[in-house]
């Protein structure tokens, strides 16, 4: 897991994925670009999306991944994402074409998220996007799905 803002994408020079994604933001921030997936380079596509974040939810239910990384960059609007570092017990399975399994976790860390932050979460790390940092407001972001 990477908690970070865009102004230190130097810091992941030998990181080319990333890379290639952090300098695609702005070409994705566009407010007139239609909602829906990207591609960008072998391995990546950016998938742009706008919503209204949810209330906190004590037991929310956990996203986890096994063929791809999120690198989720807020773009406009504040969020909070949830991480746990621990699988957690499965609340569905994995579903093999939509690379995701859902993980009620007890254990969490916060993360508020800002126009300019990013979170990578590598396969494996099961997380929770979306919530509200205090009341509900509408958020862009875009999640680069990363083929690791």
């Amino acid at each position: 897991m990477i908690y970070d803002n865009i102004k230190n994408a130097s810091r992941y020079a030998e990181m080319p994925r990333i890379v290639a994604a952090l300098a695609a933001v702005e070409r994705f921030s566009d407010p007139t670009l239609d909602l829906g997936s990207y591609p960008l380079c072998d391995g990546v596509r950016a998938v742009v999306n706008d919503y209204e974040t949810k209330p906190y939810d004590a037991r929310p239910v956990f996203e986890s991944h096994r063929v791809y990384a999120d690198l989720q960059v807020i773009v406009s609007g504040t969020e909070r994402i949830l991480a746990a570092p621990d699988g957690g017990i499965v609340a569905r399975p994995y579903d093999e074409e939509s690379d995701y399994e859902l993980l009620d976790c007890d254990e969490r860390v916060e993360f508020t998220m800002r126009p300019g932050d990013f979170l990578y979460l590598a396969p494996g790390e099961p997380h929770c996007p979306g919530m509200a940092v205090a009341l509900s407001e509408r958020v862009r972001k875009i999640v680069f799905k990363i083929e690791v």
